[in-house]
C-alpha cells in the first residue's frame, strides 16, 4: 500500500464517492460501490472484478485479509472513508466492483420477476430471499430500483454477487416469459390462493408497492395468485410477499 489518500479533490475520491451517490454514472462506468471487508470477500469469492479499495489502516487484521485476497488496495484517511461511505458508520473498507452483465437470462426452474419495485430495502430483501431459497435468478423490469446502488447491496446481504440478474422492457415482457419455460404468475389482491399452483417450476411477478403489477407485464402472465391472509391487513411489503414465495417456490 505505497499511496495514501487524504485529499477529496483526488480522482480515485472523487469517483468512488460519486459510484456512491449516482446512478447513472454508475451505468456510465459500469462499476458499483460496496461497503466492508465482508462483501469484498463475497465479491472476490464470486469472481467480481474488484477494481479499487479503500482501506483506512485502522484495523491491522481487515487490512491483511483485504490483502490476502488478492486485490490491490489503497491507504486513505478514515475522513475519506466517511467522505465517499453512503452509512452512518463506515466499516473502513470500501471498494468498486463491475456491475456484471444484465442482458443474459437466467436458465433454471425458479425466478421471481419484480416490476418496478422502488424501494431499495426490498429489491435487497427479494434478491437475498431468492439466494436463500436456491432460486435460479431474479428479473428486473420497469422504474425497479437500481440493484447496485448501495442500499440495495446491503439489504441483499451479499447475495447481488451469487444470484444472476437479468434486466428487460416491459414490452418484451411475453417474449422473455416465453424464454423462461416456465408458468409465469402475478402476484395480485383478489388472485387465486397460491396454494393452487405448482410453484416448484415457476416465477413470479412482485409489482410496484403503490400500483401492484403493471397491466402489460400482467397481460403476459398465465394467471394472478394471492397470498391467503388471516388478519386485517390489506397487502404485505414487497420484500416480504417475494420471500413468501421464494420459500413456496424452494418446497
Amino acid at each position: 500500500m505505497a499511496e495514501r489518500l487524504t485529499s477529496r479533490k483526488n480522482e480515485k475520491v472523487a469517483r468512488m464517492r460519486k459510484l456512491g451517490t449516482d446512478a447513472a454514472f454508475r451505468r456510465e462506468c459500469g462499476e458499483f460501490l460496496c461497503e466492508g471487508l465482508h462483501l469484498l470477500g463475497e465479491a472476490v469469492r464470486e469472481h467480481f472484478s474488484v477494481t479499487e479499495v479503500f482501506f483506512d489502516g485502522r484495523d491491522e487484521n481487515a487490512g491483511r485479509e483485504a490483502a490476502a485476497l488478492g486485490v490491490p488496495v489503497t491507504l486513505v484517511s478514515p475522513e475519506i472513508i466517511a467522505h465517499c461511505s453512503t452509512t452512518v458508520a463506515p466499516q473502513g473498507v470500501l471498494f468498486s466492483a463491475k456491475i456484471p452483465d444484465l442482458s443474459r437470462l437466467p436458465r433454471g426452474e425458479r425466478f421471481l420477476i419484480l416490476d418496478s419495485v422502488a424501494d431499495p430495502g426490498n429489491v435487497g430483501t427479494a434478491i437475498r430471499s431468492a439466494d436463500a431459497f436456491g432460486l435460479d435468478g431474479v428479473l428486473l423490469t420497469g422504474a425497479v430500483a437500481d440493484p447496485f446502488s448501495p442500499k440495495v447491496v446491503r439489504a441483499s446481504m451479499g447475495a447481488v454477487f451469487r444470484v444472476p440478474l437479468f434486466r428487460f422492457e416491459k414490452e418484451k415482457a411475453a417474449g422473455v416469459f416465453s424464454d423462461l419455460g416456465v408458468p409465469v404468475y402475478s402476484a395480485i389482491l383478489g388472485g387465486e390462493n397460491l396454494r393452487t399452483a405448482d410453484l416448484s417450476r415457476a416465477a413470479v411477478v412482485i409489482g410496484n408497492e403503490a400500483a401492484g403489477v403493471s397491466p402489460e407485464i400482467r397481460a403476459a402472465c398465465r394467471r394472478g395468485l394471492m397470498i391467503p391472509m388471516a388478519g386485517r391487513a390489506e397487502s404485505l411489503n414487497a420484500g416480504v410477499a417475494a420471500s413468501i414465495f421464494a420459500w413456496e417456490m424452494s418446497k
